[in-house]
């Protein structure tokens, strides 16, 4: 669904210009992303903006060769010169981090969609990890595709004290909140409970649930304005990062 806004803020931005959005997805399948950017390599394109499945730079060697300007969205790449526009993932988790460490807590547990290699899953678990390890506090990983394998009795297992559970995106906040209502477990009674909220949904719960909000719009608006600025013979290949908002609510 976060895919989808940024995939809108592009669509709607295109609308006052001489270009049209051709959209391919590849449902996070490093296969299938090298396949559409081969058949993109032989169309007539103006640009490509890119949400690259990996981090690691090999699999992605092939963008050095093409003619048409790229920008990558939501997430980075190493070694590839191309300009990216994302969240200030690090950052925005660093000060949820704070945030969970004031409150008292004394362990972390850090929900996440797989790690592997990602580079928004990693920034957000590094700044997460380094923030409970400067402040003395435990920290665990948990992985869980799609929500799997969290349950009630995996999360009770994971709380040793004052315990707050970080989900890492949209997808792993539903899942707490699904397992927590049918645990019986209570936030902030049992355990303390904040994440990405990439739906906009987590503020209408009872209790509400701090949050962090990403702003896709933006995102969304800056690539397409950082393409643009590329077609027209721009060299701008850094790193913009948006500045995402936290919601304080009454989960911590």
């Amino acid at each position: 669904l976060y895919s989808m806004y940024l995939i809108k803020a592009v669509q709607d931005a295109l609308a006052d210009t001489e270009y049209q959005l051709v959209m391919m997805s590849t449902d996070n399948s490093l296969e299938k992303e090298n396949h559409a950017l081969k058949e993109l390599a032989g169309q007539d394109i103006a640009g490509i903006i890119l949400q690259p499945v990996d981090r690691v730079d090999a699999p992605y060697e092939s963008l050095k060769n093409f003619t048409v300007p790229i920008v990558l969205i939501d997430r980075y790449l190493e070694q590839v010169s191309h300009p990216s526009v994302l969240t200030d993932n690090f950052v925005a988790t660093r000060r949820m981090g704070q945030l969970i460490v004031a409150a008292g807590y004394k362990k972390i547990v850090h929900v996440s969609e797989p790690l592997q290699g990602i580079s928004v899953r990693l920034d957000r678990h590094d700044a997460m990890k380094l923030t409970a390890l400067e402040n003395g506090l435990g920290f665990t990983l948990i992985e869980a595709e799609g929500g799997r394998g969290l349950t009630p009795e995996k999360i009770t297992a994971e709380i040793d004290g004052p315990t707050a559970f970080f989900a890492a995106n949209g997808n792993a906040l539903q899942s707490l909140v699904t397992v927590c209502k049918k645990g019986g477990l209570g936030y902030p009674e049992d355990l303390g409970l904040a994440g990405f909220d990439d739906w906009f949904w987590a503020e209408l719960l009872t209790p509400t649930i701090t949050s962090i909000h990403q702003d896709p719009t933006g995102i969304g608006r800056q690539a397409l304005e950082l393409l643009l600025q590329k077609i027209a013979g721009g060299d701008f290949n850094g790193r913009l990062e948006i500045a995402a908002d936290i919601f304080q609510g009454d989960s911590l």
